[in-house]
This record gives C-alpha cells, structure tokens and sequence, in this order.
C-alpha cells in the first residue's frame, strides 16, 4: 500500500474536512502503523500515548476513536487493560 498516495487521496475528501486535530493525528498515525486497509493492526498504548501526548486519558481516545469510527475511516478497539489498542482502517469512501 502507498500510505502517502493514501493520504493525498484521503486529504482531498469531505471526511479529512470533518477531522478535528486529535482525529486527525490519531488516524495518521493508525495509518502509518497499518499494514494495510481492512488489515487488523495493533499498538502498544505506552507508543501511543507518546504520539499522541501526555493530555491524552482513556475518556479521551475512547471519544476521538469514536468518532473516527461514525465517520467509517477505522474500527478501533481499546481493551478495559488498555495495554495495547486494535484496529482496522477503511477504505476511503466520500470524495
């Protein structure tokens, strides 16, 4: 998969538009941890809390995961041991 094709495709779209910051850094960062779209991913909560900074709690990455998830960019799942968080990115669907 050509992630930078991917991201110029996706920054052309309604959704990328709709993305607040945290969104925003939260899927770049899904999408260069993936190994694919629709493939599942993995990561280590400790990496992502240092990619996403020191603010960020589990209320929090619960909310911005949620909402990268109404607007059908990723599946993500963060587990009560919040040890590792799993997900699954979409294609691009709006234009």
């Amino acid at each position: 998969m050509d992630k930078l094709k991917f991201l110029k495709r996706f920054e052309n779209t309604r959704t990328y538009r709709l993305l607040g910051h945290e969104e925003l850094k939260l899927y770049i960062f899904l999408l260069m941890c993936a190994d694919g779209i629709e493939i599942k991913g993995t990561i280590d909560s400790r990496l992502l809390r240092r990619v996403m900074g020191r603010k960020i709690n589990l209320d929090n990455l619960k909310i911005i995961a949620s909402n990268l998830e109404s607007l059908g960019l990723a599946e993500i799942v963060i587990p009560e041991d919040e040890k590792k968080l799993y997900y699954i990115l979409h294609e691009i669907r709006d234009g």
